[in-house]
Parts: structure tokens; C-alpha cells; sequence
């Protein structure tokens, strides 16, 4: 090919091509070619040979025809080979190679031994000029071949050939190398077309002609790694299939991708007798001894302050394991830092499990964060190389050795296909989205049906969860799974059973919360339950928070709930009130310290709330912490801003009434407001109705607001006028029309007033409808009565002016009447006073009272000013200016006799009778 004869080529010159000379002569027009350069035929077919060594105890492998292969796919080969024997147990796995060809240049050699640490992953690229010339050879004397393969000779085929002789024969190993792990494993199980027998080689039971290969490993391994021995099992499938991934694009070194899942010695001080990181690997950074760390923290609690702790911890942990120069790689869904302390923080997002082209893409970001954050320049340049590579081509190409590696996870338990679990769920009546819910999150193939997937779905049924439930707490916590029905998940459901939860509690608690179930009742359970106890909760109430919040069981009690409490009480709030908070909202003690609860509270501090009212809103409404600022409280504030309230107005609202904070202003506040002002109200009269009583923004329209409003129309009162009391006392709204409304009619109609007078007294003081009867209306007639005034003088009182029913007996009545007393009047004009005009209760004696008697005194005598004030207190509720200007007209005239009828006139008709007459009389 190409006018080049490589048959020609001395054999002493073989080695310039850096061993991956092949021999053309075994190539026949009747044979089948396998690229033995492409990854993943390597990976395939050395995983193949893995399992044979499991399966039936080999101890080494004789490969046939070995001068026929190129030389990088039987470095790889021996390479992982041996490695996976070794961790087996089988140090001295022994393969050798068959030669026969007089002019090789490899007989009695080992293969593989480069100069300095180019390993065999770089050989590829020395022989690829030559591939390209040579494999096509064969293929263009087929007519319609669109593949080629690679030394395959025409036999018939022995065990291992047989199985890779299916996967070829269903076009799985093609040149473009679009292999699947699935269609792969599927192809096995395919009918290869009739062997054709090449004479040249005989009936030879081997697949591929290798040559020997003895590979001493590229890089010499770090002896901090040598101290380590692999994981049994992988932490959970998610892990496994990330970081395999990561692993097998990183790791330069040949060594096998389950050797990196390894646990080490711990450093003193770490607590356990073994250091467990989720992925380790060497020879990646600059300083090929140091270590790099991979940690995936797909799971909910790495999010948590005590998560976070412990991550911190294991970082440090390992480093101090580690030689100097070693870095630590933390991949999560929520956090993204930095390189700081020799540790990196990517954040990645969810993939579906088994989904390649999900996978792909979150490979893709977390490379790309790699070569942007300033690490790429810690990494060996051939890492460094290869990242460039692998981001510039725009998709991750998924390594098959990894995902070979996560199914043999999966295979290690011993359980059932995917297909079959599928079967299982949808007879046991689940739909398909919980099918699918399952299997993404929770279900994977190898679970076993019979011992795991048919007791726990059976026990959580028998609990009281539906189907959907059950689906949601596997996929929430696939861990449920694993825990034992007699040792940890009946004990756990009776636990919380004598802690005062109904079966449909505990039920609800475990469907919400199922990661309850795994927490210990001893080291977890008991002493929370104790510690909310001892700060005041009632067992009821404890049950109640457990019910509605298990998740407060799984909390640290140093690092959470204490630290939590504390804030609370340096805020103002006394030890009872947090207990009633805790019992009211529970999940306030889960609410982030630096996060949540300081922010919220100095926003508050900010908005012009003082401490204390900040510390009373907090105990009235504990929900108020767990809202976001910037998706609740803000918007909030705005719209009251928009709707006229001033600042201080806002703030005195919020203080108030939290709860109008957590209302939606679409669903809520808007709509109120909309009927509010189809009430009759204005603008600034709603604005004045929210910032007087905010409460009315929380109640409902169909159930509150439109039914009292309705019974104030059957009462009698216009709509004007129910528009008007609820703009003057909008806390009517708010009454039980049963309990509050109904009996106070009643008992004013009780009392003698008709009616027309009932509805006109809650026209005028619609306040009096919020009044105890007991505490407040009885005792107020009671004193009328006792001051000497008839039931039907109290009854035309409290018709005439209802608002003495909200006057204070200490505090305005009895230093009313004592006044009224050393002004000179008896007990008798006292209470005809009051019968005449019940309004001169209510006025004050230091603002109007006082100035009043004080002019009036300096014109009557004491016996006429008594005789005046028994008879017509109202001269009282004139204005000071009106009552001066009328004594000295009157007094000039020698008129005050009068003063009672002239007090009553307009102006005009006052001027017209005394003015004008004054005036007559000065012109006669």
C-alpha cells in the first residue's frame, strides 16, 4: 500500500517502527481484521478475559500467533491482565506468547519495555501510519466491507473466540469504535454465520494471534497507594458510574479502574481505622508520587452544616495521608469553590442513571471546570493534553472499561435484571412514572427481588404508604433498601409509635422523611426527643413536631438544635416562647444559622422593626425565618410600599401580623384588595384598613369577608355605610358571625334598643360588635346603672352613643364623672347630665373639659354654671373659639340666660338674632 512493502523491510530494522510492526503475509482475503488499536476492542476483549480468570481460577494465558498483533494492544493486555490477577491474589500470573516466524524481531523478548515512562496508551501513535496502511489491504478486496477488524483468521473458534466472534459478528467493533456496553453484552447471546477454516494456520482454538508480553507497569507506583487494598463494594452505583469516568480519562497509568476504588491506613486523629476516599489516583498531577482525591457528594447530607463538617474533616484527613503536593477534588450538585488549601470544588449536575448522553454532558462540565479553574496547570502535561483533547471535541466519549466496571458492580450482587425489576414493580400495581422513579434514583439492576425489593416494598404497603409513596421514599433514600425489617425498620416504627404518633402519622413521617428509619434509637432518637423535652415541649407537642418534621430527628443536637435555641433566646425570646416556636414551626431548627436565620433577622432590624418587635414576630410566627428574601419578603414590602403604606406603616404591619409575609400576592393580597375596593372603599381608605389591621389580608373571602358583610346588610346598614365601618374598624371582618356578631345584636336588642337603633350603633361604632359581653358590656351598663340612670335612659345611651361601650370605666368614665362631682353637680345631675348627653363621657378633661369650665366660670355665678352643665352638658362639645366668641356677644347683652339656645344656632342665624341686633341698636 502506498508503494511500500513492509515485507521487504529487513528484520533488523522491525524496531524502528517501535515494535508495531505487523506481518501482512497473515492477512487472507477470507479473513476477518479486528483493529487491535482500537480502546474499545482493548477494553472489551481484556475484560473478557478478566472474567475467565474469576470464573475457572486461571493462572496465566497462552497467547497464539503473538507476532501478529500490534504491539499497544498486548502491552494493555498484559498490563491489566496481571494487575487484576495480582488482585486476585495471583502474583505470579503467568501469559506467554507464541512465535514462529524466523525474522521476527520479538522472539525471546518481553514486549513493552519504552524508554522513560511513555506507556503503552502512547504506542497507538507510533504504529498508526502503519494501521492505516495495512488493515485497509485486506478490506478492499471485499466488496461492500465498510469495516475492518484485524487478524482473524478463518477457524473454527475455541471458548474465548467463540464470544467475541458474536459481538463481531452482530458489527459492534467497528472502526469509528460506537460501541455500547449494552449492545455489546446483548450481542452474546447472537448466532455467528458459519466459520470458514484458513489452511495457512490449521484448526487453532484461539481468537486472536498475540504475541508475549511481560509489561512492567509505566509508572512506578507511589508507595502511599501500595499501603492501600481495593473496595469490596462501591458506596452507591451513582458514585461508581462518575467516577469511573473520571478515573479512566485522568489516570495515565494502565493499572485497572477498580484498583482505584481503595481504601487506606487512617492518620491518627481521624477517628476510624481506615481512610475510605470515593476515587484515589496517581501519576495525574505534576508530582507523579502525589496523590489526587476525587469525592462525589451526590448525597443531601454533604449539604448540611454537619455534612459539611465532616467533609472538611476527610479532606484534611487525606492530605495528611497524602504526600505534600497530594489535592483533594470534591464534585457535588450545590457547590462550586475555588482551589483553595489544596482542595477543589466542582459542581455538576443530576444525570440519569444508565443514560450515556446525560452522563456525557455532566463529564463534559466537570472537565471543562477542570481546565477553568486554575487546576489544569497542577496536572501532568499528558493529562493536561489529554483534558484539551477530550473538552475541544465538544462531547464526552464514554470509556467502555468504566462502564463495563459499573456493571460488574452491579453483577457482584447477585440480583435481578433491570427488565425483570421492571416485570416485578408493574405487577405489583406501581405506575410507570413510580417504575421509572424507582429505577433512576433508587432501583437498579441487581437489586435482588427476593430478598430485597419484594419484603421492603411488602413492610412499607403494610405500613400505610401508597404505591406512589413507596416509590418517592426508594428514590429519596435508596439506602431503606439495605436495612434490616427486624433489627432497624419494626424497632424504628415502634419507637415512634410509643412516642405518641397514629399509624397514618408514622406513615406520612416515613414517606416524607424515610431516611428516619436508619437513624439510631439510642444514639439519634432518644436524645433529640430528650433534648426538645427538657426545652420545654409537651410529649404531645414533641409527637406532634415528629409527626410534621421527622426530619428533626436526624439533626445534631450540638451542631444544629443548640446553636439554633441560643440565637433565639440572645434575640429576646424567653425559653417558653421558643418552645411554643419549635412546637408551632419544627422546622425552624433545620433553617441554616448563617444562611437563613441572621439574615432574616438583621433584614428585619433593617426594615425598622425593633429587637423586641423582631423577637415577638419570631414567637408568633417562627415561619417567617424559613422565607427567602430576596423570593418573599421583598416583594412583599414593595407591593405594601405600592398599595400607600408609609415605612414606618409597613414595619408596624410586619410586626403585627408576620403572617401577611408568607401570603401570596397574586392568589392573596391582590384579590383582596380588588374586593375591598369593590366595597365602596378608596385607595387610601384600603391602605388605611391594611395598615390598621393587616390581618385582613390573611382572611378568606368566600368564608369571612363576604358572609359578614352580608349579615351587615341583613342587620340594616347600606352599603355605604358597611363600606364605611369597615374602613373605620376593619376588624369586624375578622368577628365570627356565631360567636361574636350574632350574641352582641342580641344583646343590645336585649338591652332595649330597637332595630333601626342596633344597626345605627354599629354604623357608628361598628367596635362595639369585637367587645366581650361578659368583660366589657355588662360591667359598662352596669355602672350606668349604679350612676343612677334608668334601662331605658342606658338603652337611649347606647343608642345615642355606642362608643361609650368602649370607654375605659378607670380610665375615662369614673374621672369623668368624679369631675363633673367637684364641679359642684350631685349624683342626680351627674346621671341627668349623662342621660341628656352620653357623649361628655368621652371627652377629655385636660384638652376640652377643663378650658370650657374655666371660661364659663369667669361669666356665670356657681349656681347658674351647675344649673347649665346639669342641663345642657352638650355646650361641651362645642368648640373652645365658638363657645369664647358666643359668651361675649351674649355677656354684652346681658343675654347668658341665653347662651343654651344660642349655642345650638349656625352662624348665620347667631349673627342675624344677636349681632344684627346689637348693631339695630347702635344706629337708633
Amino acid at each position: 500500500p502506498g508503494g511500500r512493502d513492509f515485507r521487504s523491510l529487513p528484520a533488523e530494522n522491525a524496531t524502528a517502527i517501535a515494535a508495531g510492526l505487523l506481518f501482512p503475509e497473515i492477512f487472507q482475503d477470507t479473513a476477518f481484521e479486528l483493529n487491535t488499536m482500537n480502546p474499545v476492542l482493548q477494553e472489551l476483549y481484556t475484560n473478557m478475559l478478566k472474567y475467565w480468570i474469576a470464573e475457572v481460577d486461571l493462572d496465566g494465558y497462552r497467547l497464539t500467533a503473538a507476532s501478529h498483533v500490534t504491539a499497544d494492544f498486548t502491552a494493555y493486555l498484559s498490563t491489566h491482565l496481571r494487575f487484576y490477577a495480582s488482585a486476585l491474589g495471583k502474583e505470579n500470573f503467568f501469559i506467554v506468547g507464541e512465535v514462529n516466524q524466523a525474522t521476527t524481531p520479538f522472539g525471546e523478548s518481553y514486549l513493552g519495555r519504552v524508554q522513560g515512562r511513555e506507556g503503552p496508551r502512547t504506542l497507538p501513535k507510533k504504529v498508526q501510519g502503519v494501521l492505516e496502511e495495512l488493515c485497509q489491504l485486506p478490506v478492499a478486496k471485499r466488496s461492500g466491507a465498510g469495516r475492518y477488524y484485524s487478524a482473524l483468521p478463518d477457524q473454527e473458534p475455541g471458548l474465548l473466540s467463540s464470544c467475541l466472534a458474536r459481538v463481531v459478528s452482530a458489527g459492534v467493533i467497528l472502526a469509528d469504535w460506537p460501541i455500547r456496553p449494552s449492545s455489546a453484552l446483548g450481542a452474546c447471546d447472537m448466532k455467528r454465520p458459519a466459520p470458514r477454516w484458513n489452511p495457512r494456520h490449521g484448526r487453532r482454538g484461539t481468537l486472536l494471534v498475540m504475541l508475549m508480553a511481560v509489561v512492567p507497569m509505566a509508572f512506578v507506583v507511589p508507595e502511599w497507594w501500595r499501603q492501600g487494598w481495593p473496595r469490596q463494594q462501591m458506596n452507591s452505583m451513582a458514585e461508581a458510574e462518575l467516577l469511573s469516568q473520571v478515573a479512566a480519562l485522568l489516570m495515565l497509568d494502565s493499572a485497572p479502574l477498580e484498583e482505584m476504588f481503595r481504601n487506606f491506613p487512617a492518620p491518627e486523629g481521624w477517628g476510624g481505622n481506615y481512610l475510605e476516599p470515593d476515587l484515589s489516583l496517581y501519576g495525574v498531577l505534576k508530582d507523579e508520587d502525589a496523590a489526587l482525591f476525587v469525592e462525589y457528594d451526590g448525597y443531601w447530607r454533604h449539604e448540611e452544616k454537619e455534612g459539611m463538617e465532616k467533609d472538611m474533616k476527610k479532606n484534611a484527613a487525606l492530605l495528611t495521608y497524602a504526600p505534600a503536593g497530594s489535592y483533594v477534588i470534591r464534585i457535588s450538585h450545590t457547590t462550586n469553590r475555588p482551589l483553595q488549601g489544596n482542595v477543589l470544588w466542582v459542581k455538576a449536575d443530576t444525570w440519569t442513571r444508565g443514560e450515556e448522553k446525560s452522563l456525557s454532558t455532566v463529564l463534559m462540565d466537570i472537565f471543562v471546570q477542570l481546565k477553568t479553574s486554575g487546576f489544569v496547570e497542577l496536572v501532568h502535561p499528558r493529562v493536561r493534553s489529554r483534558l484539551d483533547s477530550h473538552t475541544c471535541s465538544g462531547s464526552s466519549k464514554l470509556s467502555l472499561e468504566a462502564q463495563l466496571l459499573v456493571h460488574a458492580t452491579v453483577v457482584v450482587g447477585s440480583g435481578n435484571t433491570t427488565d425483570e425489576i421492571s416485570h416485578f414493580l408493574s405487577a405489583k400495581g406501581f405506575s410507570l412514572q413510580d417504575c421509572k422513579l424507582m429505577q433512576q434514583q433508587g432501583v437498579c439492576c441487581g437489586t435482588s427481588i427476593e430478598r430485597t425489593l419484594q419484603p421492603k416494598i411488602h413492610w412499607l404497603s403494610d405500613l400505610g404508604l401508597t404505591k406512589s409513596q413507596v416509590a418517592k421514599a426508594v428514590a429519596t433514600h435508596p439506602l431503606i433498601l439495605g436495612y434490616s425489617i427486624d433489627q432497624n425498620l419494626k424497632p424504628t416504627v415502634q419507637w415512634l409509635s410509643d412516642l405518641g404518633l397514629t399509624k397514618s402519622q408514622v406513615a406520612k413521617a416515613v414517606a416524607t422523611s424515610p431516611q428516619i428509619l436508619g437513624y439510631s434509637i439510642d444514639q439519634n432518637l432518644k436524645p433529640t426527643v430528650q433534648w426538645l423535652s427538657y426545652l420545654g415541649l409537651t410529649k404531645s407537642q414533641v409527637a406532634k413536631a415528629v409527626a410534621t418534621s421527622p426530619r428533626i430527628l436526624g439533626l445534631s443536637i450540638d451542631q444544629n438544635l443548640k446553636p439554633t435555641v441560643r440565637l433565639f433566646l440572645e434575640l429576646g425570646l424567653t425559653k417558653s416562647q421558643v418552645a411554643k416556636a419549635v412546637a408551632t414551626y419544627p422546622p425552624i431548627l433545620w433553617c441554616s444559622i448563617d444562611q437563613n436565620l441572621q439574615p432574616t433577622v438583621q433584614w428585619f432590624l433593617e426594615l425598622g422593626l425593633t429587637k423586641s418587635q423582631v423577637a415577638k414576630a419570631v414567637a408568633n410566627f417562627p415561619q417567617i425565618l424559613g422565607l427567602s428574601i430576596d423570593q418573599n419578603l421583598k416583594p412583599k414590602i414593595h407591593w405594601l410600599s405600592d398599595l400607600g403604606l408609609t415605612k414606618s406603616q409597613v414595619a408596624k404591619a410586619v410586626a403585627t401580623s408576620p403572617q401577611i409575609l408568607s401570603y401570596s400576592i397574586d392568589q392573596n393580597l391582590k384579590p383582596k384588595i380588588h374586593w375591598l375596593s369593590d366595597l365602596g372603599l378608596t385607595k387610601s381608605q384600603v391602605a388605611k384598613a391594611v395598615a390598621t389591621f393587616p390581618q385582613i389580608l390573611g382572611y378568606s373571602i368566600d368564608q369571612n369577608l363576604k358572609p359578614t358583610v352580608q349579615w351587615l346588610s341583613d342587620l340594616g346598614l347600606t352599603k355605604s355605610q358597611i363600606a364605611k365601618a369597615v374602613a373605620t374598624s376593619p376588624q369586624i371582618l375578622g368577628y365570627s358571625i356565631d360567636q361574636n356578631l350574632k350574641p352582641t345584636v342580641q344583646w343590645l336588642s336585649d338591652l332595649g334598643l330597637t332595630k333601626s337603633q342596633v344597626a345605627k350603633a354599629v354604623a357608628t361604632s361598628p367596635q362595639i360588635l369585637g367587645y366581650s359581653i361578659d368583660q366589657n358590656l355588662k360591667r359598662k351598663i352596669h355602672w350606668l346603672s349604679t350612676l343612677g340612670l334608668t334601662k331605658s335612659q342606658v338603652a337611649k345611651a347606647v343608642a345615642t352613643f355606642p362608643q361609650i361601650l368602649g370607654l375605659s370605666i378607670d380610665q375615662n368614665l369614673k374621672p369623668t364623672v368624679q369631675w363633673l362631682s367637684d364641679l359642684g353637680l350631685t349624683k342626680s345631675q351627674v346621671a341627668k347630665a349623662v342621660a341628656n348627653f352620653p357623649p361628655v363621657l368621652g371627652l377629655s378633661i385636660h384638652k376640652n373639659l377643663k378650658n370650657k369650665v374655666k371660661l364659663l366660670q369667669w361669666f356665670l355665678t356657681p349656681s347658674r354654671f351647675v344649673g347649665l352643665v346639669a342641663q345642657c352638658p352638650r355646650i361641651f362639645s362645642y368648640s373652645q373659639q365658638r363657645l369664647e366668641d358666643r359668651v361675649h356677644v351674649l355677656s354684652k347683652q346681658g343675654s347668658l340666660g341665653k347662651l343654651r339656645g344660642a349655642m345650638s344656632l349656625t352662624e348665620e342665624a347667631f349673627h342675624k338674632r344677636f349681632v344684627s341686633l346689637v348693631v339695630r341698636n347702635k344706629n337708633r
